[in-house]
C-alpha cells in the first residue's frame, strides 16, 4: 500500500503559530502525516517536493491580514497532483474562505473544523473504493 492510503499526508500553511500548532495537532490525532509551514516560498517547496499529498490546509493571507494565497492555489491546481484530494481554504474571515474557495479551492472552513473535515473526505474516499 501507498503512503497515500495508509498514512495520508497534509501540508498545512498559517502564518499563526498558536494556530497551525493547533491544526497540527488535531490533524495528527486523525491519523494523517503533517507538514508544515508558515511562509507561501516553503508552501510551494513543499508541494514541489511532496507529490502525494492528500490534502493541503491554506491560510487565506500568509503573512498579514491581506488575501495573498490565489496565486498559490492556482499553481497547485495546474500541477495536476494525483493524490491531492482537498484544497482547504481556512481563514478567519469568511470571506477570504469564500474568495479562496472561488478560486480553486475544494473546501473552506473555519480553521477549528479542519481534522474532521479532512478526516470525512478520508473516509469518503475509503468507502468509494
Amino acid at each position: 500500500m501507498s503512503n497515500a492510503v495508509e498514512r495520508p499526508s497534509v501540508l498545512i500553511v498559517d502564518d499563526h503559530d498558536p494556530q497551525r500548532e493547533y491544526m497540527v495537532a488535531t490533524v495528527r490525532k486523525f491519523g494523517f502525516w503533517v507538514l508544515q509551514t508558515d511562509n507561501l516560498p516553503g508552501a510551494s517547496d513543499f508541494i514541489d517536493t511532496n507529490r502525494d499529498l492528500f490534502g493541503i490546509v491554506l491560510d487565506g493571507c500568509v503573512p498579514g491580514a491581506i488575501p495573498n494565497t490565489i496565486p498559490l492555489i492556482k499553481r497547485t491546481l495546474s500541477l495536476e497532483l494525483p493524490s491531492l484530494r482537498a484544497i482547504i481554504a481556512v481563514s478567519n474571515e469568511a470571506k477570504h474562505r469564500k474568495t479562496m474557495h472561488a478560486a480553486g479551492c475544494t473546501h473552506e472552513t473555519p480553521k477549528n473544523r479542519v481534522a474532521s473535515l479532512l478526516h470525512e473526505i478520508r473516509q469518503t474516499e475509503i468507502t468509494s473504493s
